[in-house]
């Protein structure tokens, strides 16, 4: 052959014989001289226009090379480097020998064969070589794959010499073929592949691109070896997830019949492009289904299917495709209204999109209203109807009250109408304007609204109809008193500040008029002054004036009215009632009271049970020097307020006690008295009030004391672990373990805890709010089963489950406590034994003084001396009485007492003292 680029692959060469005058199987040739650039490329052959015309299932490479015979092989017999003739001059670049391999390639997605899928080969440098496409099963044909390059260019010695006519000498290969095989931009023997030795040299890089629309792509490549057969490379296409969006939010309302709507893609999809080609290649696919999961469906064997609304038949255009716009209906009339949620995901013929959730809220009935003012038939004359009701709604579901608004349609004289809505929920009100009105008879129609029913218009509601008369002829007029406040005690000045505000719905306020009485002198009116008109209103109504208060009476009861006037009619008169502090020496100041510290209310801690007077310990003191001061210097005189017109207040006086000090207390059992329910003990609205030597009054802030009852409770709430707590007390603990108690009591009360053996673990005083903490460690129990008692005011209180204690070790390793306890009683027994002993044998009794000690009586022994004599320990010690100086003795200092309890007696069961009324 000459001239030409031929492929042979996979056929059994004839051997050369003499019988046939062949002495090489294979001949290349190029008879003339190498085309050069430098004669002007004489020689040369030009490709002429060519057709692509390849044998049936034989594709062959796109890549054709000037001014050169190429002869390519793979897969034949009796065929190699050695026995192909080169029947040309010595010119290196004239014929080339291409080994090559046979490969064919399979298409796969998620493990499904692809056909009629496009697989394109390139060379290291890019160059197309074969574009194939698979058959049904997904295979393409096989085609030849160049592994190496052979050139005759060194016959029998290096650097060119002597060209053999055969290209199989050392470093006749892709290491002196002119070309970058590999794709590393390096060729032939600069490249470091090519200097590892004779066997080294540059391996051929393929790059393979497989795709169907649909599908999937994928790019990669392989670098071609010598293959014994045919080489089988298979390709997964990876197929890019659809996306699927939902229009409506989690909460969304569907009225009876759901109906969904969305949009779903394939791959990416960046809006509008500006080719068919483009959008194709961003998607690289369609969305085939969009797949709905109803809530009474468990599996998406049984899913339905969304509606595709995009009528783009198929087809991914520029501004289009497949499920761009999607909707789903689904009928549910016959649910009762709540919460339902919904799954979709869309499906793209290889995998699904990840799947969107939707709870939707569904209403099938219609809200319901009452209004509970004003009544039907109503006269509204003060220019605003005032509305006020109840709606109800069957949605009951995660998202609250389905109540959205409230709905108002009026019809009046001369074609009035108006349809408005306010803000609704279970319980509403709304404010309607009507001082702009004409007067007249008003219908007007109520309704609720939810998310779905009724928006706009009565609907399928059933409204709540009335009719209102609206008088507007003249609204009064209206006015408020802000200052002075009621019961306000005033110190007397020529400038007592007056104000307050007074407005008009339909017009303008034009005056205030106002009035002094005095009670004292049944309610007579005090003569006018230049407090009693005012007529400088301000815009918003604002109003304000000064009064002449220097010549009323000290400590005298003064009511102010006040009404105003819009030119037409008088408002209804606000009145207050003040105290004038005008004491006769006219240079004392009234006393301060200083509220900055003054506490709101108080809480005092009481036992539920017993009858103790000690019950609710001392009760609460407050030191009213720190709150009330004279700027005079005047001694101060202290008492409790008791209103003549106010009944809850009769007792304050009785159970508050102060002090000459000026400290007030108050005891609850001191209410006791009066009520036996602790819950009647707490005191409302105390307040305390202090007059100088002048008579001048100020009083408190109103204070309460709230009484709140409190038993004993205790319980192991954890442990202390490595210096941080842990809740929770497991059923064994370690030795190297903190044990945590908590519980409740009154505070002040000592909390002690100890083991049934009497053993003392800790203890600790119930803090103010009422709850109290002990740490006991764990290595002062026994190892084994322990029971904890908590003393509470030195009375025991009976055990519960958070009693019983588990330290680990158990009965094997012997109780640590009592096993020292255990010997040391054995070495007093052994000490004794020796002592005895000791005596028997080396001590001389008298006979008449032995006889004298076994004639005298003998004395009595308490059995339970050890038990008095713990309790003593407990105590601190008695100071004995001295005639000379008697001392009063501390009430701690006395055997343990307990309020209620008279005594103690020995029980013998528990090995213990316990209260003598148990």
């Amino acid at each position: 052959m000459t001239k030409s680029s031929i492929t042979v692959q996979s056929e059994n060469i004839p051997i050369p014989n003499q019988a046939s005058n062949t002495t090489n199987p294979v001949s290349l040739s190029w008879p003339d001289a190498e085309a050069y650039e430098w004669n002007n490329w004489l020689g040369q052959v030009l490709i002429p226009t060519t057709s692509i015309w390849p044998p049936q299932n034989f594709p062959l490479s796109m890549e054709l090379t000037n001014n050169s015979t190429v002869f390519t092989y793979s897969n034949l017999t009796g065929l190699d480097t050695s026995n192909i003739y080169i029947d040309t001059s010595p010119i290196k670049w004239a014929v080339q020998i291409r080994k090559a391999e046979i490969v064919k390639f399979r298409t796969l997605v998620e493990g499904v064969r692809v056909g009629d899928a496009t697989v394109l080969i390139e060379d290291s440098r890019g160059d197309d070589l074969y574009t194939l496409t698979t058959d049904s099963l997904g295979w393409t044909p096989e085609i030849s794959l160049a592994s190496d390059f052979h050139l005759d260019m060194t016959g029998g010695g290096p650097g060119g010499i002597n060209p053999d006519r055969y290209a199989d000498d050392e470093g006749e290969n892709s290491c002196s073929d002119g070309i970058d095989n590999d794709g590393d931009l390096i060729m032939d023997a600069d490249d470091p592949d090519c200097q590892n030795g004779a066997n080294s040299r540059e391996l051929s890089l393929y790059y393979v691109s497989a795709y169907k629309f649909g599908k999937g792509y994928k790019k990669y490549s392989i670098t071609m070896t010598s293959q014994v057969g045919v080489l089988s490379e298979i390709i997964s296409l990876e197929n890019m997830d659809p996306s699927i969006t939902v229009n409506q939010n989690d909460g969304h309302s569907f009225k009876r019949s759901v109906n969904f709507t969305g949009t779903a893609h394939d791959g990416t999809w960046a809006g509008i492009y500006a080719s068919d080609e483009l959008a194709q290649w961003d998607q690289q696919g369609i969305v085939e289904e969009v797949q709905v999961k109803d809530p009474f469906t468990s599996d998406w064997i049984d899913m339905k299917y969304a509606v595709d609304d995009s009528n783009a038949n198929g087809q991914v255009t520029y501004n289009n495709h497949p499920f761009r716009n999607w909707y789903f209906e689904y009928d549910m009339s016959d649910q009762p209204e709540g919460d339902y949620t919904f799954e979709f995901r869309a499906f793209d013929g290889v995998t699904e999109s990840q799947i969107s959730t939707r709870t939707i809220k569904l209403n099938t009935e219609p809200p319901t209203i009452w209004v509970d003012g004003p009544a039907a038939g109503s006269q509204i004359d003060d220019g605003i109807v005032h509305f006020e009701g109840r709606a109800s709604d069957a949605y009951t579901g995660i998202f609250g009250s389905d109540i959205q608004r409230i709905w108002f349609e009026v019809e009046g004289p001369n074609n009035y109408y108006n349809l408005f809505d306010k803000p609704g929920s279970t319980a509403w009100s709304a404010d309607w304007t009507v001082g702009h009105l004409p007067s007249g008879t008003y219908s007007v129609k109520v309704w609720a609204s939810d998310s779905a029913f009724c928006i706009n218009s009565a609907d399928e509601c059933t409204p709540v109809e009335m009719t209102l008369e609206i008088d507007n002829d003249n609204a009064l007029p209206v006015v408020q008193l802000l200052t002075p406040y009621d019961l306000q005690t005033i110190t007397a000045s020529e400038e007592t500040l007056l104000s307050g505000v007074a407005r008009d719905t339909d017009g303008t306020v034009t005056k205030v008029e106002i009035v002094i009485k005095d009670p004292q002198a049944g309610f007579l009116e005090m003569p006018e002054g230049s407090h009693s008109l005012v007529t400088d209103i301000m815009p918003n109504g604002g109003w304000a004036t000064t009064w002449d208060t220097t010549n009323l009476v000290h400590n005298y009861h003064y009511i102010i009215e006040v009404r105003s006037f819009d030119g037409f009619q008088y408002s209804e008169a606000a009145s207050i009632e003040v105290i004038i502090d005008n004491p006769p020496n006219q240079d004392n100041n009234r006393p301060v009271f200083n509220s900055t510290a003054w506490p709101d209310s108080v809480t005092i801690f009481c036992e539920e049970t017993g009858s103790s007077q000690n019950r609710c310990g001392s009760g609460h003191n407050i030191d009213l020097t720190e709150f009330f001061s004279d700027p005079d210097g005047d001694d101060l005189t202290y008492y409790v307020l008791d209103l003549a017109d106010k009944l809850e207040d009769d007792y304050h006086d009785e159970v508050i006690t102060i002090g000459s000090n000026g400290i007030a207390n108050y005891n609850p059992i001191t209410m006791s008295f009066y009520l036996p329910n602790m819950e009647d003990w707490s005191l409302s609205d105390v307040i305390f009030e202090v007059r100088d030597s002048a008579g001048s009054i100020v009083a408190s802030d109103p204070l309460n004391f709230d009484v709140v009852g409190v038993s004993f409770s205790s319980q192991c709430a954890g442990l202390m672990v490595d210096g941080g707590f842990v809740a929770g007390c497991p059923a064994e603990v370690s030795q190297t373990d903190t044990l945590v108690f908590t519980g409740s009591g009154r505070p002040t009360v000592n909390v002690v805890g100890e083991t049934s053996g009497g053993i003392r673990l800790g203890n600790t005083e119930v803090s103010d709010d009422g709850t109290w903490t002990l740490e006991i460690p764990a290595n002062r129990l026994d190892k084994g089963d322990n029971t904890i008692v908590f003393e509470y005011g030195s009375v025991e209180q009976p055990t519960n489950a958070g009693s019983e204690i588990t330290v680990e070790g158990g009965d094997e390793e012997g109780s640590g406590l009592f096993m020292w306890i255990g010997l040391g009683l054995l070495a007093l027994i052994v000490l004794a034994a020796l002592g005895a002993v000791f005596v028997f044998f080396f001590v001389e009794f008298e006979d008449e003084e032995f006889e004298d000690e076994m004639m005298a009586p003998e004395q009595e022994v308490d059995p339970y001396a050890w038990a008095k004599a713990k309790q003593q320990e407990q105590a601190p010690a008695v100071q004995q009485p001295v005639a000379q100086q008697p001392v009063v003795q501390q009430q701690t200092a006395a055997a343990p007492q307990v309020a209620g309890y008279p005594g103690w007696k020995w029980d013998a069961e528990q090995n213990k003292w316990v209260p003598d009324n148990e």
